[in-house]
């Protein structure tokens, strides 16, 4: 009955654990066995957001937060969270927040940072039991 609720739970772990590598959709279906079209198409119903907008949104969330948070430059920051270039970073993070980087780190204002999707929780659908250290 979950059993796509955890294949997505899945997907959405594989691509935090790679945000900086640029994980490809084959490489998250062959993870599943199943079709790059089935997975999206699972991924956008389950999670509200198209899988490469996920992918996209999570690595410019973590750059704002370097760019909130350290001193690093915006190339490296760029590089680091898997853009090809400072100005695609740029663009896309423009894109995202209507705002450049650089005036993004001269002013920070408050953004909406898309947080890690849980669509998963086996214990909050009541699937499994939580343990209870006092029935040890």
């Amino acid at each position: 009955m979950y059993e796509w609720h955890e294949n997505v739970q899945q997907i959405i772990e594989l691509i935090e654990r790679n945000l900086e590598d640029g994980l490809t959709l084959s490489e998250v279906s062959e993870n599943l066995f199943y079709s790059p079209f089935y997975c999206t198409k699972k991924f956008h119903a389950l999670t509200g957001i198209r899988l490469r907008d996920y992918v996209r949104l999570r690595r410019i969330c973590k750059a704002a937060l370097e760019l909130r948070d350290t001193e690093k430059s915006i190339a490296e920051i760029a590089i680091d969270n898997g853009f090809s270039s400072q100005a695609a970073f740029s663009r896309s993070f423009k894109k995202a927040y209507s705002i450049s980087p650089k005036e993004f780190r001269m002013s920070p204002k408050p953004i909406p940072l898309l947080l890690k999707r849980i669509v998963y929780d086996p214990h909050f659908l009541g699937i499994k039991r939580r343990c209870n250290l006092s029935e040890k």
